[in-house]
């Protein structure tokens, strides 16, 4: 049994009268998707945090390349997280 492809009849078939909203949020996500490609390190730049060069160069040159990723990226003590906190706790 063959079914035949029906197009639909109502309004023109080329016409620019869909859903703005939902063409927007489709695009949008189309290009999130694929922005890696254009950008490799799109996650640092999108980011609040600011890595330093060293972060970077470790995590994009070093780690990501090595497949299966088997690392545990830690952090160094001592890196001032204490001064942050002590303003922090003087306030409250």
């Amino acid at each position: 049994m063959s079914r035949a492809l029906m197009w639909p009849r109502k309004g023109r078939p080329w016409s620019f009268d869909g859903d703005g909203s939902l063409f927007r949020l489709v695009s949008e996500a189309h290009r999130i998707r694929l922005a890696h490609l254009f950008d490799p390190v799109l996650a640092v730049h999108t980011s609040v945090v600011e890595p330093l060069p060293h972060q970077i160069t470790a995590v994009y040159e070093s780690m990501l390349p090595r497949q299966p990723l088997r690392f545990l990226l830690a952090d160094d003590p001592g890196a001032g997280q204490d001064h942050h906190g002590g303003p922090c706790s003087l306030k409250s």
